[in-house]
């Protein structure tokens, strides 16, 4: 409760609700009919996500435009009003939220990385920028979306099970169906009308037990949610494994478990972006006090970092590698990745996917393993257009 008092506080601070307001007043923006929470969880009504979506693309739009006209309090301001539009999304304690804000603040970086290979900033953009970005993972905690998945969850076991008044009850096949809104279940189950049908649901597992294994399966995601990608792999409890080895009776998990395994993937890569991110910011700063980049990445702790971050994909440190500029190349170092395969590949990226194939385990391995994933890259010829 008290990070989420010091939230609200800071939320009502930040501009961000003026932010929406003006927003909300645009005819385009506005919606008349929204659905029906049913007084469920699974059905409550979640914030307008595609409003996020908007403002962020339009954010991220005028940091571009502002550094190509060098108004560069402009360019905080818009920089800063997109990390507090995602960070304000972020508590919508829900996966999808916390996906979205996460990628809003991506495009954000993902901009702001393109156009540190075609500007110099001096340190009164660089500073507030990094400031932006000094806290821990700067949306709220991705953990607390895995637990108000969880509630979900327990909230559909409270409708879809009967109580013993001791923490077990039956499946109710009739609560359950009323929450199934696809051909699945008719195909899978076709009606239900008659009452004999009820007497079905002693033969799958209790509400004990599945609740058990749920737990199993959340505690897991959170405790993931903490490790680097690669100790994830490790980790005793495989996520996929506990929802291939479902047996077929646990009707309502194979229903009504979340997938989160993507998730988890996004959420390793949104973490080595942000901590590559604040390097990038750190070699600007360290360039403009002393007039070339850092011979290493040690070189910026503790006055720009308080410590060399690790990567969250690999679990390894970042590559630094500096080079020297052409005429078709202005970069003066490249900043990257090893990706999931954990090996240094010099820098070479796949052209056969979408660029940051390499920090993401849902990827073909033949289109991720072998590559790398450069931070600093240069603009694509094709988003001149």
């Amino acid at each position: 409760m008290k990070h989420e008092i010091a939230y609200f506080d800071f939320i009502q601070h930040s501009g961000v609700l003026e932010e929406l307001d003006a927003a909300l007043v645009a005819p385009r923006f506005v919606r008349t009919e929204f659905p029906g929470a049913d007084e469920c969880l699974m059905y409550a009504e979640r914030s307008d996500l595609r409003l996020c979506r908007q403002a962020s693309s339009a954010r991220a739009a005028a940091l571009r435009l502002t550094a190509e006209s060098a108004d560069w309090p402009e360019f905080v301001r818009a920089w800063t009003h997109l990390v507090r539009l995602a960070m304000a999304y972020s508590h919508d304690a829900v996966v999808i939220s916390h996906l979205v804000s996460q990628s809003a603040l991506v495009r954000a970086m993902d901009e702001l990385c393109l156009l540190l290979t075609e500007h110099r900033l001096d340190a009164s953009v660089c500073g507030p920028l990094l400031d932006s970005l000094a806290t821990g993972e700067v949306l709220a905690p991705f953990d607390s979306s895995l637990e108000g998945e969880r509630l979900v969850m327990y909230d559909l076991i409270q409708r879809c099970y009967s109580d013993d008044s001791r923490g077990d009850g039956l499946l109710m096949i009739d609560a359950l169906e009323k929450f199934a809104e696809n051909d699945h279940w008719s195909r899978r189950f076709g009606s239900i009308e008659h009452p004999v049908f009820q007497l079905v649901g002693v033969v799958y597992p209790r509400r004990a037990e599945t609740k058990h294994a749920l737990d199993e399966f959340m505690d897991a995601a959170v405790r993931q949610s903490h490790m680097t990608r690669l100790d994830s792999v490790g980790d005793s409890v495989s996520l996929e494994r506990l929802r291939d080895e479902l047996r077929e009776r646990h009707v309502f998990l194979r229903f009504c478990l979340p997938v989160l395994e993507g998730a988890l993937d996004r959420h390793h890569a949104f973490r080595a972006k942000i901590a590559a991110t604040r390097i990038l910011l750190g070699i600007e700063l360290y360039e403009a006090l002393h007039g070339e980049p850092p011979q290493s990445l040690d070189d910026l702790v503790p006055e720009w970092l308080p410590q060399a971050p690790i990567d969250a994909v690999s679990g390894r440190s970042f590559v630094y590698v500096r080079r020297e500029p052409t005429p078709d190349d202005p970069r003066r170092f490249l900043l990257y990745s090893v990706g999931v395969d954990g090996e240094d590949n010099g820098g070479v990226e796949t052209d056969e996917a979408r660029p940051d194939a390499a920090l993401s385990s849902r990827v073909k391995p033949e289109l991720r393993d072998g590559f790398d994933y450069i931070f600093n890259r240069l603009r694509e010829p094709a988003e001149e257009q």
